[in-house]
């Protein structure tokens, strides 16, 4: 169930990253060593041991996919509570796209389940 999770994260964030937050930041932000291993380098190994695994994906462990997406936006809203600060602007709920994203990620998370 891990790995079942742990694959489609890995993609998404990457998509997320390199789609959304890449072109709106500063280029140095995530063109170094550890984002590139994060989210670039971690994801390939992921889609390679997915690869060369024959470890079966079950459609009924997307409830465990959908969990993890609404667990995260829960998160969003403890750390703004905790230090202040959005982890990403598109999460920032002063704004009203985040109304429109926060379904975007949990469905995206279906997406690439």
């Amino acid at each position: 169930v891990l790995f079942e999770v742990a694959l489609p994260t890995s993609i998404l964030v990457a998509a997320l990253l390199w789609g959304v937050l890449a072109p709106t930041g500063d280029p140095l932000d995530f063109l170094n060593f550890v984002s590139i291993n994060q989210h670039g380098v971690n994801t390939v190994l992921l889609l390679v041991e997915f690869g060369i695994n024959r470890m079966p994906i079950y459609r009924h462990h997307l409830v465990f996919m959908v969990s993890w997406g609404i667990i995260y936006c829960a998160f969003a809203w403890i750390n703004k509570g905790v230090t202040g600060t959005w982890p990403y602007f598109f999460l920032e709920l002063e704004n009203w796209s985040a109304l429109i994203w926060y379904p975007i990620i949990v469905l995206l998370h279906v997406a690439f389940f």
